[in-house]
């Protein structure tokens, strides 16, 4: 799931989707910078996990068991880095 252009309310409905539909397993990431405006700081990777692992103990989620979270880090796109010949 990325981050960007997401809202917490948003987010939160994602996660009740996902435990509907029996998805336990996310992948989080930052995403690219938007190239026309400003991300919004409400949501990062951080409250991302910190929402998802908090879900589990709420009364919506009953019977779902704890999510199982990962994170990327440093995922960079990498410009002007010359190519190895035959890659």
């Amino acid at each position: 799931m990325n981050s960007r252009d997401r809202n917490l309310l948003g987010f939160r409905r994602d996660l009740l989707t996902a435990a509907a539909y029996g998805v336990d397993q996310f992948l989080f990431v930052q995403g690219d910078k938007p190239s026309v405006g400003d991300r919004t700081g409400e949501l990062t990777v951080r409250t991302m996990i910190e929402e998802a692992r908090a879900a589990t103990g709420q009364d919506a989620f009953a019977g779902v068991a704890p999510f199982c979270l990962g994170v990327t880090a440093g995922h960079r796109r990498r410009t002007g880095v010359p190519q190895m010949a035959g890659v």
